[in-house]
C-alpha cells in the first residue's frame, strides 16, 4: 500500500507574506541606492572642481590601500548577505522576514561605504574620474546585489509568519461610541433646574 505523497512546500508567489517582505525589503534597498546616487553626484561636483590631491602621499600606496578597502567593503557585504540572509538564518518563519530584510538592508549600506572612500581618495590623493569611477561602481554594484528576489524565499516548509499591524487598535474590536442621550440621563441634574422643578 503506497502512502500518499507529501503536499510540496508552499510557493513565495502565492503568500501574501512573502511577497510584502520581498516588496518592503527592495523600497528601502532602492532608497540605500538613492542615497548612493546623491552622494555620487555631489563628491563627483565637489572633486570636479579640483586640480589635484590635497595630501602629499605617495600615490601609489594610496591606491593600493584603498582598493583594499574596497575590496574588504565588498567581502564584508557579500558575507553579511550569505550568512545573515542564509537557509539556516531564514528556517525561523517568526523571523524570517526581519531576518530577510535586515540582511539585504545591511549589506546594500555596507556598499554604499564605497562612495566616501572614493571620495577620501579623490579629495586626498587624485580628484579624477577615472580613478573614482571603481568606487563608485562597487557601490552600485553591491546594492543591485543586494536587492531581494522572491526565489530566495522558497523551499521552506512553513510560510512567513504574520506580524502583528501597527494600528494600536485591532480591527476586529468594536469601538464603543457614547449614546449622547444616555451621557445626558446619567449626567447629575442641575441645582437650579431642581429647584424651579420644586
Amino acid at each position: 500500500m503506497s502512502h500518499p505523497a507529501a503536499p510540496p512546500p508552499p510557493s513565495p508567489s502565492d503568500d501574501p507574506s512573502a511577497l510584502s517582505c520581498v516588496e518592503r525589503t527592495r523600497s528601502a534597498v532602492l532608497n540605500v541606492m538613492v542615497v548612493e546616487g546623491a552622494a555620487i553626484a555631489l563628491s563627483g561636483w565637489v572633486l570636479g572642481r579640483l586640480e589635484q590631491g590635497a595630501l602629499p602621499v605617495d600615490r601609489t600606496q594610496a591606491w593600493r590601500v584603498s582598493i583594499a578597502g574596497l575590496f574588504a567593503i565588498l567581502l564584508s557585504s557579500r558575507i553579511v548577505l550569505r550568512m545573515a540572509a542564509g537557509r539556516s538564518a531564514l528556517r525561523d518563519p517568526a523571523r524570517r522576514a526581519r531576518r530577510f530584510f535586515q540582511a539585504h538592508v545591511a549589506s546594500a549600506s555596507l556598499g554604499a561605504l564605497a562612495v566616501p572612500l572614493g571620495f577620501a581618495y579623490g579629495w586626498g590623493v587624485e580628484p579624477s574620474l577615472q580613478a573614482i569611477a571603481p568606487f563608485w561602481v562597487v557601490a552600485l554594484g553591491v546594492g543591485f546585489l543586494a536587492l531581494p528576489r522572491l526565489a530566495e524565499l522558497e523551499g521552506f516548509d512553513e510560510p512567513i509568519h504574520q506580524e502583528l499591524a501597527a494600528d494600536p487598535i485591532p480591527a476586529s474590536v468594536p469601538v464603543p461610541i457614547p449614546d449622547p442621550d444616555l451621557a445626558s440621563a446619567s449626567s447629575p441634574a442641575d441645582p437650579a433646574e431642581t429647584e424651579v422643578r420644586a
